[in-house]
């Protein structure tokens, strides 16, 4: 259901194809609420936000059981799990959402969540991000957990877990990569798999990563 600029999931299935799309000549706010398990599989971006900005948010009540997947197998372009635009990208209170965001063309990129603005992971939310890009030797390909332009930050009692390890040779595989800054407050457990590409100058699990062990 949707009304007054939030849609509520409830044990949802979306059908193949499918996808949530903020439209609109100016900025637009969307909050996701969730109850119970839903999944959209989209062809190639769950859900999209809108070059004039606002926010997307997807949140859960505590004792909603409120989990998110959004799964794209198999696409011959660009995969994006979430991609914000100018939209910053939220995930708060108790949601728990997955993304399996697969390119299996060439020369095609994998997010999981990018946006121009501000990507947070806060109170006590769940993220589980697998990106794949198939092998190319002809193009450094992106294969990204989380991007953001302006800055990524982490305060949540929940589960990280991002794995971009699956990616070409030449891709740019990083587990989150801030273009601004990268804060970590807190995070009740976090794992991150990446890869180096070929030539050893790309790839990192977080960056920038001065303030963390990256090895660890």
């Amino acid at each position: 259901s949707y009304k007054d600029g939030v849609l509520t999931l409830k044990n949802f299935t979306g059908k193949l194809n499918s996808s949530i799309v903020v439209q609109g000549a100016v900025a637009g706010d969307l909050t996701i609420k969730l109850i119970g398990d839903n999944t959209i599989t989209p062809y190639d971006t769950g859900i999209q936000g809108i070059g004039s900005g606002g926010s997307i948010t997807i949140t859960a009540d505590s004792g909603s059981n409120g989990k998110l997947t959004i799964n794209m197998p198999n696409s011959e372009r660009s995969v994006f799990g979430i991609n914000g635009y100018a939209s910053s990208v939220t995930i708060k209170g108790s949601a728990d959402v997955t993304i399996i965001a697969t390119a299996t063309a060439t020369n095609q990129e994998s997010y999981g969540i990018k946006s121009s603005k501000a990507v947070s992971i806060l109170d006590s939310a769940s993220v589980s991000i697998t990106c794949k890009t198939p092998n190319s030797s002809s193009r450094s390909d992106s294969c990204n957990g989380i991007y953001s332009d302006t800055g990524v930050t982490i305060n949540t009692g929940g589960t990280i877990q991002i794995d971009v390890h699956e990616a070409g040779d030449e891709a740019y595989s990083y587990g989150i990569n801030s273009m601004g800054t990268l804060t970590l407050t807190k995070v009740g457990e976090m794992t991150v798999k990446w890869k180096k590409n070929k030539a050893g100058t790309q790839g990192a699990p977080l960056s920038p990563a001065e303030e963390f062990n990256s090895t660890a």
